[in-house]
Order: structure tokens, then sequence, then C-alpha cells
């Protein structure tokens, strides 16, 4: 049983190899305990390009010899605790635009670019011990010049560069076949194009083939291609022989079933927790403090809160909070207001997703504007990435859209009509991604540089949210918004 990257990669800055390390032996204990051995991660794509609609923050980052470490770190550390590992999505995709899932990708960069950025990383796990390696379905003219050819489906990528030139002699899998990205090479009038792709994907020197939908057909197709001679069966022994010793090399050959006794034990560690919870900690960003209002005061009270501002007890909320999100769910941004409160009992927190009344928008608008500070904590999944089209070109947006979206543009014109008041001066407001994703979009501008935080994880995260005291979000007209950051 093999799992998909864990969440927690989209969002921790890690800093040190030694934690890197020491957070994949937690991993590889605790997957193999439930029954999973083989994980398709570290990601070791450079984040070089920050319109990927992909890769973004999956990434390690920018620098490819940073990348390289902390993937070689992970490597290491779960292997030693028995967890298979793969690096991925060979040959490199952190320049691309399009995500594959969707439509044709291609990594239009020059060999240099993969010598020196995209490569260096795969080497350094390849030097660690990774136990595979999966390729991208995309094209890569610099490396492929055939226009027919993608990464999965080219003897020169799969074979030449990976095999011979980096000398990988492990495992070499495709990515989903039934990503768009390589079924729209194939005519389906000849055949189901996932099955046209499996044999050519094992042509070009791939061992594994992942998740077609039909695994029927794609295996079929295979086994005629035997027969037919296109494909040598000592080709597919080779695979075969590869993967029967990868899977030893964990000793599934010996167990393979899992002990249902030990599994709370290895799962509920107390000393992993508290690695889980210092690490998520750690990984709060204050990106900026221009009104120099942190940490928030901490009242015990109402009373104190209202006599902190010069206020009367009983007057309008010192602090707003407002979670919103595409569909939120029960537990979302909980352990956000328990924290708030703690510093402002009086404090009003509002959730808000694409399923809420119309009404409450109104009402959160409202005491936005009459309250002194203003939280907003916007929570944002990977999955949340869309690639649009805008006058011909392709646009990726990571924010929220429909009324979610819509009542935080809301929610920011009208703190930035207040900051053009007296008023202003006096009125904070912070804001906060949460999940893989950046916190939202405007009109295809980024929003640069917010944590992107698992809201409901982080205890501590009012103390260094980043607050702003300025408007970030002037109007201009319709459609014509700028950010200030």
């Amino acid at each position: 049983m093999c799992q998909t990257s864990p969440g927690p990669w989209r969002w921790v800055p890690w800093t040190t190899r030694q934690r890197r390390s020491a957070w994949a032996a937690i991993t590889a204990r605790e997957a193999r305990a439930v029954g999973i051995q083989w994980a398709l991660a570290p990601i070791v794509d450079v984040n070089s390009n920050p319109a990927n609609p992909i890769i973004n923050t999956r990434s390690f980052g920018e620098d490819p010899a940073r990348v390289g470490a902390l993937a070689a770190a992970f490597i290491i550390g779960a292997r030693a605790n028995g967890l298979l590992v793969t690096a991925k999505h060979f040959p490199g995709y952190g320049d691309a635009v399009i995500d594959s899932h969707h439509a044709l990708a291609a990594v239009n960069a020059t060999l240099d670019h993969f010598r020196t950025v995209e490569f260096p990383p795969f080497r350094q796990a390849i030097g660690a011990g990774v136990d595979a390696v999966l390729l991208v379905h995309a094209r890569a003219p610099a490396l492929e010049p055939d226009p027919d050819r993608i990464t999965t489906n080219s003897p020169r990528i799969a074979s030449n560069v990976l095999r011979h030139q980096l000398a990988f002699q492990g495992i070499i899998l495709t990515d989903a076949l039934e990503m768009r990205g390589v079924t729209s090479l194939y005519d389906p009038r000849k055949g189901d194009p996932v099955a046209q792709a499996a044999v050519d994907a094992v042509k070009a020197g791939c061992d594994m083939i992942m998740a077609p939908v039909d695994v029927e057909g794609p295996f079929q197709a295979i086994i005629e291609a035997v027969r037919s001679g296109q494909i040598a069966e000592s080709r597919i022994d080779e695979s075969v022989r590869k993967i029967l010793r990868m899977k030893a090399s964990v000793g599934l050959d010996r167990a393979r079933l899992v002990n249902l006794d030990q599994v709370a034990a290895v799962t509920g560690e107390p000393q992993d927790m508290d690695f889980a919870q210092r690490v998520a900690d750690e990984a709060v960003t204050l990106v900026r403090d221009n009104g120099r209002v942190l940490p928030l005061p901490k009242s015990t009270t109402v009373a104190e809160t209202e006599a902190a501002r010069g206020g009367e007890p009983g007057a309008k909320p010192d602090l707003v909070a407002v979670v919103v999100g595409q569909a939120l769910e029960s537990g979302h941004g909980r352990e956000l207001e328990e924290a708030l409160r703690t510093r402002c009992p009086n404090a009003q927190v509002f959730y808000f997703d694409n399923r809420s009344p119309q009404s409450a928008t109104g009402e959160i608008l409202k005491a936005v504007t009459a309250a002194h500070s203003v939280v907003i904590a916007a929570y944002v999944a990977h999955t949340e990435t869309r690639q649009l089209m805008r006058n011909g070109k392709h646009f990726t947006s990571f924010g929220l859209l429909g009324p979610s979206g819509e009542l935080l543009q809301q929610t920011l014109a009208a703190f930035a009509a207040i900051c053009a008041t007296e008023r202003g001066a006096f009125m904070q407001i912070a804001l906060i991604g949460g999940g893989a994703g950046r916190p939202f979009a405007h009109d295809g501008n980024r929003v640069g540089g917010f944590s992107l935080l698992e809201t409901m994880m982080v205890v501590t995260l009012i103390l260094m949210v980043a607050t702003i005291s300025t408007p970030i979000f002037n109007t201009a007209g319709p459609g014509k918004g700028t950010w200030n950051m």
C-alpha cells in the first residue's frame, strides 16, 4: 500500500535537516503501523515559477541546494524507519504554468536550467538512496525534441537521462494515467488512451504504471504488446525483479500484515505530538506589523478589554474575527477562536463559507466596520488552486471564489475606506493564510508572502499574526484594484 505526500509539507517551512529527518522518522513509523509501506514523496521540484498552479507551496523552496538537502534528509530518515520513498516530479516541474491534471503541460526551460536548477535535487535524492522516481506528464523540449512525446513516454528522458546520466537504478513510475496531461496525446479512435499510454510508458523505461481508472485495459494492452513483440519479455522481467527487491528491502517478503493492537500506541506517542505542535508554532511567520500592535494585549475579562481601549462595558466588540473558506468543516478555526478569546474575551467570531446565508454578509461587514481590530483567517486548501483562461492566457488563481471570495474582497474594501478617515489610524487588520494555497488573489495579481497555516491547529497564532495598519487594497474603479504589499 502506498500513500501520497503528507499534507503538512504544504505549509511547514522546515529550516534544518535534523528536523526534516526527525519528522520523516515519525512519518515512517506511523505509516508502517497502519499498513502504508510506500510514500509517493518527497517532492523535490524547485519552486522557480510563482505562477505554477500545482507545485508552489508543495515545494521545499526556491534554492536547488536547499531543496535537495531537505529532500535527502527526509529520504534518509524515512528509509531508516522502514518507509519506501519517491522523488517527484522528474525532470522537474517547478517551472511549469499548467496543471497536468487538467491539460498538457510543458517545462520550456533550457538545458542549462535543467542541469543547474532541476537536476541537482534529484541527484541528491538519488545519492540519499531514494527508492523510486515519479515522472511528470509534461513536455520538456530541451530534453525531448519530439513534440509527440512527453516525459512519461520518452525513452530519451526515462532511460537515457534518468537511468544513465543520473545513474538511477531504482523504480521509475508514471504519474496517474487518467490525467489529461497524458491522455490528451492519444486518439481514442485508436483505442483506450490510458492503455496506449501504459504501453508507451513501459517502452520508454517505466517499471510501474500508476492509477489507471480501468486496470484491466492497460494490463491487457501490455500483455498484448509483449505477445506481439513490441515489448520484450525480458523488459517486463527486469521491472518485476526491481519491484520484488524493493518490497523485500522493507521486509514485505517476510511480514506484510499490520499488528492492530499496536496501531494506537505507535500513532499517538506524546513526544511525536509535541514535536508536531512545536513545529507548527515555529512555522508562524510575521510578514508585516506596521502599526507595532503585536502581540495583542491580553485581558482576562470583558471589562478589562473595554478599559484597555477607553470604552464602556457593553460597547461593541474590540476584536472581530472572520474565518472564511470555500467549505468550512466543523473544526476549522476553533482553536484560533479559543486563542483569540484568551486575549480578548469579548471577541466576536464569524464563520462564513459558500453555504452561508446571504444575510450573513451584511452582519459581518457591519461588525468589521465597527471593530477596533479585525482578524481575517482565509482557509484556502491546496485543492482550491485553479487554472483559468483570461484573454487567451492561462491564469492561476490561489484564492477563494463565490460568496466567500466576495466577502473577503468586500471586507478589505471596507477596511480601505475606513483607513482613509481619521478612525483609520486606530484600526488594525490581520490576515492569516490557512491551508496550502495563497490566501486570495485579485485580477491575477499575487498577494505575496503570507505564511500559510492550518489555522485550526495553531493555538499561538494570534501572538504572531501579520498585522497591517495601512490599506493593502486600493480601489481605482471596477476591476482596477491593486495590492500594496
